[in-house]
Parts: structure tokens; sequence; C-alpha cells
């Protein structure tokens, strides 16, 4: 499966950006991937692993819904945000996994 081009979180379009290019800028930072809210830009590694990828993915979208949801406007957080963070992101990306019976639950729309 690949990773997606583009993401719709709230009312903002995300791209996704795994090009070689980038894989390249992030390695020399010795980073797997990173976010931009104000570009509304996602990059990635796209030769890591594929758990890997998967879990730096949701970590940059937890970023990215930290930021929509204005966290860091409660005095005293914002130094905390990317301890939080990637202390979640395994921890829900197991959680999908290892329930899907729970990912299909929660995915379903009422008709």
């Amino acid at each position: 499966m690949t990773i997606p081009s583009s993401l719709v979180l709230g009312p903002h379009l995300y791209k996704v950006d795994c090009s070689h290019d980038t894989a390249l800028r992030l390695r020399a930072d010795q980073r797997r991937g990173d976010s931009h809210a104000d570009s509304l830009l996602i990059r990635l590694d796209p030769d890591c692993p594929h758990t890997i990828a998967a879990e730096t993915l949701l970590h940059e979208l937890l970023h990215m819904c930290w930021n929509q949801a204005a966290v860091n406007d409660i005095e005293g957080v914002e130094p905390h945000e990317e301890k939080i963070v990637a202390a979640l992101s395994p921890l829900i990306l197991e959680l999908l996994r290892r329930n899907p019976d729970l990912a299909d639950y929660l995915l379903k729309e009422e008709p």
C-alpha cells in the first residue's frame, strides 16, 4: 500500500511529500518525517520500513491535530507537545492494528 499524497484533516488539505529529495533532506537532519502547519505540508521518508513510515505519518498527523485544536493555547502545554505526540502515536497505531474490528467500528458511518 502506498502513502497517500494528500490527506484532509478538519478544513485543510495537507500535501504529503515523499519525494526522493525530501527523503535526502530528512535523512540529513536525522528525521523520518516532519510537518508544517502553515504550509499544510507533511514530509516523510518513503524508504523507511512500512511500520516506521506508518507510525511517523500518524505522529505528524497528531501534530496537525494538536495545531488545529489550539492545544498550545493552554498555558504550559507547548513544551510538552513532542513528548505527548511521541508517546501517543505508537500506542494509537498498535491499538488500531491489533483491533481491526475497533477500526471498522470507529470508521463506520450510520446510514
